[in-house]
């Protein structure tokens, strides 16, 4: 669906399966994140390598990354799960605070195979720090995949410098940018909606296998005009409602990337904005609640066909379906 345009029927079947969630504020949307990055870590990956390889927290903005981050190394920290930490100076006059056990993003290529120095150490590796020197060298450790290897993968280990770490080559890797994750196939994504257009938003809605989960915050990605006449939330549903036709209506705008030279030839079109009538606020609100009615009404109808194919195996006019085959009333 998404991929023929039709973002908001794509969105309002992210929200009917329960991974679209709205809440009102950016904070809100980021705190909810990290609530739900904890509790699934709790319950299935305690092991930061684990973490890695099945668990992605993901955003359109680097501004959002770096909350998350910091919010995630917070957590562990006081969790206790945290050791020796150094604070490195960056340029710009940032800082980044490294702990033994933090989970770091590899940030420049350094092909150490050529220099005869081990392995190499390329960019866009999610590590775990394993150590910090006396000289504040860091020891970062990572899996890769080894057919040979018992359990399908094998470790390996490198440092980073002071003088690398304060050039960028790592920074906090529990949550990256959307960009970052392109190729990234895990087990569950996170995703802060916030700031990510069309292109962006459809690749990260599959990071996953199992479960994608995005998060909107309506405060922010509806119109003020919208805002100012609809007001607040009455409901959690009402919310839901909103932050699915806003964003579908911001995504509508989306344009992919060109070439700046193109620029130099021909003035690029204007995006066109879709179309919007004049409501009072009793009407939108009413048109709003069709809109669940009719949400309701598909979800009772799903159920109900999923109760009459949980019944017993069906017959066609050919003979009996076998097993692996999907019933006709199977969802899409």
């Amino acid at each position: 669906m998404w991929r023929t345009g039709d973002h908001e029927l794509a969105l309002r079947m992210l929200a009917d399966g329960g991974r679209l969630h709205s809440v009102e504020t950016a904070q809100e949307a980021r705190s909810q994140i990290l609530m739900a990055w904890d509790e699934l870590r709790l319950q299935h990956w305690t092991d930061p390598h684990d973490l890695i390889a099945n668990l992605v927290v993901l955003a359109a903005r680097n501004a959002d990354v770096d909350a998350l981050n910091l919010g995630a190394q917070a957590i562990r920290r006081e969790a206790g799960e945290l050791e020796a930490e150094h604070t490195y100076a960056l340029p710009g006059g940032d800082t980044l605070t490294l702990a033994v056990g933090d989970i770091v993003r590899v940030r420049a290529n350094d092909y150490r195979s050529r220099r005869g120095e081990g392995r190499d150490l390329l960019n866009g590796y999610r590590a775990v720090i394993t150590a910090i020197d006396n000289q504040y060298r860091v020891e970062i450790t990572w899996r890769v995949k080894d057919a040979k290897a018992p359990d399908g993968h094998r470790t390996e280990f490198g440092q980073v410098t002071p003088q690398k770490v304060t050039d960028g080559a790592l920074s906090l890797g529990y949550a990256m940018t959307i960009a970052a994750s392109q190729g990234l196939t895990c087990n569950t994504s996170l995703m802060h909606g916030h700031g990510a257009n069309a292109f962006a938003t459809y690749p990260g809605i599959t990071r996953a296998r199992r479960q994608n989960h995005l998060r909107l915050p309506l405060a922010i990605i509806e119109d003020e005009r919208t805002r100012a006449r609809l007001r607040k939330a009455r409901t959690e549903e009402e919310r839901l409602e909103r932050a699915v036709d806003a964003f579908a209506r911001f995504l509508g705008q989306s344009r992919p990337d060109g070439m700046i030279s193109d620029l130099l030839h021909q003035p690029s079109t204007p995006a066109k904005l879709p179309a919007q009538r004049d409501l009072s606020a009793e009407q939108a609100h009413a048109a709003s609640k069709r809109r669940l009615r009719q949400t309701r009404m598909a979800r009772a109808g799903r159920a109900k066909s999923a109760s009459l194919s949980s019944a017993g195996p069906w017959t066609r006019p050919d003979g009996p379906s076998r097993p692996d085959e999907p019933s006709s009333c199977s969802p899409a």
